[in-house]
């Protein structure tokens, strides 16, 4: 069993992965999160706040046993205040960002411990944007758009855990066309309704420390 632990995403921990875990990312050119730039990702992502969408950042880390250290291993940026993809009418978190550490790599620097590695931390990530949309009321209703970098596989990845595609023709957001935002439906946006984030949620539970409501 490894612990793991989701704190807020700071400047420090930004600062840490560009030295410690970007340039392993970048090694890999087919990744989807190769050559992302975290602060001017945290930047873009902040604009949102002009327009009332309450985002937040969310790290996910490898909790050392015997002190406070956390390991980053998972990025998480989202916004708190979106349109559910599925119905304009509802309320949903909004997943902007996900990038996942490369664990067998940073055990080979020895920033892990070969018994530190966790599994599955990208559905970790996708799991603190369920747990955020519980916990403010929306019922766990959350959207996301599959970066064409990732080709199939990553969306793929998203229909695994229970993500339902959104129909292309649908329309989106207004500010889901914006380039800076989005740039349209492109086929690869999907959602968690009511009844999927529950199902995801649940599978998760037999995990949590603290019950179903820790994060």
């Amino acid at each position: 069993m490894v612990k793991i632990r989701v704190a807020a995403l700071t400047k420090a921990h930004v600062e840490w992965w560009d030295g410690h875990v970007q340039p392993l990312i970048d090694a890999d050119p087919a990744r989807p999160d190769a050559g992302w730039d975290w602060p001017k990702i945290r930047l873009k992502c902040s604009l949102s706040a002009l327009v009332g969408q309450a985002p937040v950042g969310y790290m996910i880390g490898v909790e050392r046993p015997a002190s406070d250290e956390l390991v980053p291993i998972a990025f998480t940026q989202i916004v708190r205040k979106y349109v559910h993809l599925a119905d304009h009418r509802k309320k949903a978190v909004f997943l902007w960002y996900l990038s996942t550490a490369p664990l067998k790599e940073l055990a080979k620097e020895g920033i892990l411990a070969t018994d530190e590695v966790p599994k599955r931390n990208g559905v970790a990530g996708l799991d603190v944007a369920v747990t955020e949309s519980f916990g403010i009321g929306w019922e766990g209703r959350v959207g996301t758009h599959a970066a064409p970098k990732g080709r199939a596989s990553l969306f793929k990845w998203y229909v695994d855990q229970g993500m339902t595609p959104l129909d292309i023709v649908a329309r989106l957001p207004r500010m889901r066309n914006w380039g800076v935002f989005g740039g349209g439906n492109d086929g690869r946006y999907l959602y968690y309704d009511e009844a999927g984030a529950a199902t995801f949620r649940t599978t998760l539970n037999v995990w949590r420390q603290r019950g179903p409501e820790a994060t």
